[in-house]
């Protein structure tokens, strides 16, 4: 794929041909995700995870993408919000308790308050 060529900007551009046609996909929208995020297109790439669970909300996949994203720009809201939803529909999974204790102690870090 594309992806792997680095050529991120024609991934985007071929993966959204492919999400047209597969628009049930949630692995297209993670795909896209990365594309996006890798040309600079934060609110797209949060777009397409939050897809991602629309699309898939019985998959852990896509909270766990959509958390980790968050986690990694700096939007820790989001992701806390991300992995509580999770938490819901997975009560007690591993990743997700992982990331919900790491968020905590970011609330709970320096300069938090």
């Amino acid at each position: 794929m594309m992806i792997e060529d680095q050529n991120f900007s024609a991934a985007v551009e071929k993966l959204n041909t492919a999400i047209e046609a597969r628009p049930a996909s949630p692995q297209l929208y993670a795909s896209r995700a990365m594309a996006f995020l890798e040309v600079g297109n934060v609110e797209g790439a949060l777009s397409d995870c939050r897809s991602c669970i629309s699309v898939a909300p019985d998959d852990v996949d896509g909270y766990l993408r959509l958390a980790s994203l968050c986690m990694t720009i700096g939007r820790t809201a989001v992701a806390l919000d991300g992995v509580q939803q999770g938490l819901l529909r997975f009560p007690g999974h591993e990743d997700l308790t992982r990331l919900l204790q790491q968020l905590q102690g970011c609330e709970e870090g320096p300069g938090a308050g």
